[in-house]
């Protein structure tokens, strides 16, 4: 539904009864909603500025707004505010209004942004005069804070009044198609209120998706007072929609967002960073140190243009800050390489007394010996044709990166991480080598004092000019740009998309505008600049030659002019896409990536590119480093300060904690964790999306992976049963790693238990089980590392875990938990038995008996056994334990234990106890934790399973008789497909539900749920050795722990 405000703003002159009464008269003539300005003098304007005391004298007092707003509240009405500044906020929050506006000319005052976030308020932005760029950060600025306050971006700007040619429609769809679904749009009318269009255009925009129409209001336009040129009187509100004609008529083609009526209201209106109070030169500027206001003079509206530089001038209380007062740290990049098809090896050949590229780093340490430059880097690629550059520049002692041999920018990437506190970066191509210097120092110059985002000497000749981008810049074309494979044409990645920055073109005095071709790319100009260097050396000149030199050498030598002129420019392949994706921050992603790290630097960067390689690219991606001690911290810097990516430093919490952390941050509508010593297949993410948007059932899917070696060489893959055709239990939980998970549902289930230090994923697994479906997909699309320092070798503390989980998961979702009864079989016809014979103070059979004591599950202690010895030893440790006879019993027993549990339970007096399931606890293992006892039963409730076994996976390769030898019992060695893995009976504790027993007598039943044990609670004894061995280890075991 459209909702119509009255925007009441300053017609009630400063009257507070007046502004009541047009609000609420507003409201009775349909208006949904009624918007106040609220603003203080201070706050909004600098006390130079023309309208200081016009604005002080309209402004309200606190307790006028009190007043006002409160009386047209009480009235019914819905009232928003726009808000000029943190005291104006302040105010709005005391009156409890509806919701915010930032006007456009605060767009870019994060303090003011930042805080309207946390208000929870629905929040309209102004956006008349703003770029997509600066609408883009303000709704990120908003998402920091808060990812749930509606957003509504309000197009439409106060020209007094807005001819209708300037107001481009057509910029809604625009904006729709940049930002879709993450905010709402509107439109705010100020058109003049005597033509007939008041009326009609509102009905246009909501046509083309406006459900929000903002019109001035006032309660008489014939007094022609303040706003009274685009404001209505209530009797025409309820005219609006009768006007939703034709939108044709309307709509401009614009190729940019600014029509030059519009750049100037920005120029004119837009608020600046100005000081808040007398600054020094010195001073590191600081947060508090900047408040917005507008300004006749010119500033930046960029705060983190700001924050943390250094001032080289004075700046006096309410002064815009400039580029021009901050101190700028410049990098100037050389991009170059060896492979050349038009000039083989140019980099290498000699320019008078050097090569090329060497003449070309002289000019550029006389710019750095003048302060231009503050640092220098020499980029090029790992080929090993490179190899010799880059011995050239490491000699000189110039910084080297090599990277990418096709991404120049991924290649520059390396450089800006390393240099990441630079605030430009010059690009020279190796090709330019006669760079000039002091042309250089004017073009970065000219770069500050116009805040440019990018700005080249194209006037110069070719080969004499650098271009000077603000290094944010690059971040940015790093992580938007959709295709980075033209990098070496960087350039044109600016100009492609002039509509998103700011370009700027030295103007070049005009006997420096030479039509001449210097860059060195043929043999020609080889020819032409190696002349022209030959003469200048013979000056005394070298490489320290200005353009009045180079101008006064053609002007001397026209003919040289002529040698190259006819060389056509290289041409630039059509192969890529210059397209930039400018809302991909602030668009909602669809999954998260959150890579948890803790000292795997070995293996970060593998991790982390393998999620910035993925074939879907609409992902979050969060890094929680977990108090890392190796340098690990300076991956994760570079990774933070050229990508799109959130980097979150912990102290050591657990994986836990972190997942919680990412859980918390997760701004998808699926998550996933990958370990940092793993990594992703390419297409890992795209596939299990797909599924997941498949089937709504599904809460979680998980895919199959390979086992890889420290180095990631495949050892052999792993293979999952089909969750949807042949798995009905579900005791096998996925991967904690590479599983997609609706994040809704993990947040509705509580995330993760902090109590549990030590576990693989059981805990959500359990918890997502209750919540829908799982599925998995049968391809390996991620890779876990083997190595012997991952979180799964302590499998004594995991598998108990495990059973404290089970335990709390039954708690939560059953009023009562099972009760077993434990029967402890021995059969021995000794005289002196041997679960009787002692070792380091203790026998198996007093150590069997107290295992089932202390297990919670157990309720009931059968001792079954054909010797009287141990008969009479059971009555007198503990009266309490049944003694099941077996002499008494049939001549079958000898043979079969679900013949012996049977005769058990059919016993006087086992007949007359109550209990859920039976245990069998072999007596043989001495060392068994009670939680293997526990976790047997608690795993049939949890799973809802018949029976359940102790087991140990058998890693080992087996082989049948087939009649023509020994072969393989899997036929594919390298895979392990998860129906074709043997276990072996290992631990002696079997369980069983009691009424399924019943019905045939048999202990395994045909749903068995299996539980993996550490290798102490595996240790049998089964003769001298073994006793021995037991004697040694009984002193530091303690049942309790």
């Amino acid at each position: 539904m459209v909702e119509i405000i009255a925007e009441v703003a300053n017609a009630h002159e400063g009257d507070s009864k007046r502004a009541i009464n047009i609000a609420i008269s507003a409201a009775k003539a349909g208006a949904h909603a009624v918007k106040f300005q609220i603003y203080f003098g201070m706050d909004l304007l600098t006390e130079d500025h023309p309208r200081y005391d016009h604005f002080c004298r309209q402004a309200f007092s606190h307790e006028e707004w009190h007043l006002v707003i409160s009386t047209v509240k009480n009235a019914g009405v819905k009232v928003y505010a726009d808000v000029f500044g943190v005291e104006a906020l302040n105010v709005a929050l005391e009156c409890k209004v509806d919701g915010l506006k930032i006007h456009s000319s605060d767009l870019s005052n994060t303090h003011l942004t930042q805080a309207c976030a946390r208000s929870e308020l629905p929040i309209f932005l102004a956006v008349g005069g703003s770029t997509t760029r600066e609408i883009t950060d303000a709704i990120c600025d908003i998402r920091e804070i808060n990812q749930h306050n509606r957003i509504i971006l309000l197009l439409g700007y106060q020209a007094y009044p807005t001819e209708i040619e300037s107001h481009y429609l057509s910029k809604i769809s625009m904006l729709t198609e940049h930002f879709a679904e993450e905010v709402e749009y509107g439109f705010m009318d100020h058109t003049d209120g005597d033509i007939s269009e008041a009326l009609t255009l509102p009905g246009l925009a909501i046509a083309l998706g406006c459900s929000f129409i903002e019109k001035h209001v006032t309660d008489n336009r014939s007094l022609k007072g303040v706003d009274y040129y685009s404001s209505l009187e209530s009797d025409q509100f309820r005219i609006f929609s009768d006007y939703c004609g034709s939108v044709e008529k309307y709509l401009g083609n614009v190729t940019h967002l600014m029509s030059a009526e519009e750049l100037h209201y920005r120029n004119t209106v837009k608020k600046v960073w100005v000081s808040t109070r007398a600054l020094e030169k010195g001073h590191v500027l600081q947060s508090d140190d900047l408040v917005m206001k507008r300004s006749p003079k010119a500033g930046l509206h960029d705060l983190k243009k700001l924050i943390g530089k250094t001032l080289i001038k004075n700046v006096p209380r309410d002064c815009p800050i400039t580029r021009e007062n901050i101190k700028a740290k410049v990098l100037a990049i050389v991009v170059a390489r060896s492979k050349s098809t038009r000039l083989p090896r140019k980099a290498t050949l000699p320019i008078s007394s050097v090569g090329a590229l060497e003449h070309l780093f002289k000019r550029l340490e006389i710019a750095r010996s003048n302060g231009s430059i503050s640092s220098l880097a020499f980029c090029t690629t790992t080929d090993s044709s490179d190899d010799e550059l880059t011995k050239l520049a490491s000699g000189l002692g110039i910084s080297v990166f090599r990277g990418d041999v096709d991404d120049v920018l991924k290649r520059m990437s390396l450089a800006l991480a390393e240099f990441s506190d630079h605030d430009l970066v010059l690009r020279i191509t190796g090709d330019d080598i006669l760079c000039d210097p002091d042309y250089l120092k004017e073009t970065i110059e000219y770069h500050c004092a116009t805040d440019a985002d990018y700005t080249d000497a194209k006037a110069l000749p070719s080969g004499t000019e650098v271009e000077v981008f603000d290094a944010s810049i690059l971040r940015y074309l790093l992580t938007n740009a959709l295709d980075n494979s033209g990098t070496e044409y960087l350039t044109n990645y600016i100009t492609d998309n002039d509509h998103l920055f700011k370009c700027e073109s030295l103007p070049v005095r005009a006997e420096h505008a030479l039509p001449a071709r210097l860059t060195l790319d043929t043999a020609e100009d080889y020819s032409v600049i190696g002349a022209m260097i030959d003469f200048f050396a013979s000056e005394g000149k070298e490489f320290n030659y200005t353009m009045d030199d180079v101008a006064d050498y053609f002007n001397k030598n026209p003919n040289e002019l002529l040698r190259n002129k006819k060389i056509v420019q290289k041409k630039i392949p059509l192969k890529f896409n210059t397209q930039i994706a400018v809302t991909k921050d602030c668009i909602k992603p669809l999954v998260t990536v959150y890579i948890v790290n803790f000292n795997y630097s070995q293996y970060l960067r593998q991790s982390i590119e393998s999620v910035l390689a993925q074939s879907f690219q609409n992902i979050q991606i969060i890094i929680i480093d977990d108090g890392s001690t190796d340098d690990s911290h300076e991956i994760l810097d570079y990774y933070e300060s050229v990508y799109n990516l959130k980097v979150v430093r912990n102290s050591n919490q657990g994986l836990t904690a972190s997942n919680n952390t990412a859980l918390r941050l997760a701004r998808g509508k699926y998550i996933t964790r990958l370990d940092a010593d793993d990594f992703f297949h390419e297409d890992a993410i795209q596939q299990l999306v797909n599924l997941l948007e498949k089937d709504s059932s599904l809460v979680a899917v998980f895919p199959d992976y390979a086992i890889v070696d420290q180095e990631g060489n495949v050892l052999h893959y792993e293979s999952r049963n089909d969750f949807k055709k042949d798995v009905d239990l579900f005791d096998s939980p996925a991967h904690g790693a590479c599983t997609l998970i609706k994040a809704e549902i993990l947040k509705k289930v509580g995330g993760y238990n902090e109590s549990y230090l030590c576990q693989d994923g059981w805990d959500a697994w359990l918890k997502l089980l209750q919540q829908g479906s799982v599925a998995n997909i049968s391809l390996p699309l991620f890779f876990y590392r083997q190595h012997g320092e991952n979180l799964t070798k302590d499998k004594q503390r995991l598998f108990q875990t495990r059973s404290v989980i089970l335990a709390d998961h039954n708690r939560a979702i059953s009023k009562s938990q099972f009760t077993s009864l434990a029967i402890i079989p021995i059969r021995d016809s000794n005289e002196k038995p041997y679960c009787l014979r002692e070792f380091g103070g203790t026998n198996l059979l007093l150590l069997a008996l107290e295992q089932a004591r202390k297990a919670n599950r157990v309720s009931s202690i059968v001792v079954s056994t054909d010797n009287l010895a141990v008969m009479n030893s059971v009555s007198q440790l503990d009266p309490k334990v049944i003694i099941h006879n077996r002499l008494e019993a049939a001549n079958s027993l000898e043979k079969e234990i679900d013949s012996v549990v049977a005769s058990v339970i059919a016993s006087k007096e086992v007949q007359s106890i109550s209990f859920d399931c039976i245990t069998i606890l072999n007596y043989e293992y001495p060392f068994r934790d009670i939680y293997v006892i526990d976790q047997s039963v608690d795993i049939l409730q949890a799973f809802n399973a018949d029976s359940s076994m102790t087991v140990k996976p058998l890693n080992i390769n087996l082989y049948q008789n087939s009649g023509k030898g020994l072969q393989p019992d899997r036929k594919n060695t390298n895979l392990r497909n998860e129906r074709e893995s043997r276990y072996a009976e290992w631990g002696g504790v079997h369980s069983v539900i009691a009424s399924c027993f019943n019905k045939n007598n048999r202990i395994h039943q045909d749903r068995v749920a299996t539980i993996e044990l550490d290798e102490r609670s595996g240790f049998k004894i089964e003769g001298e050795l073994h006793f021995k061995l037991a004697s040694s280890y009984i002193e530091d075991f303690n049942l309790d722990e």
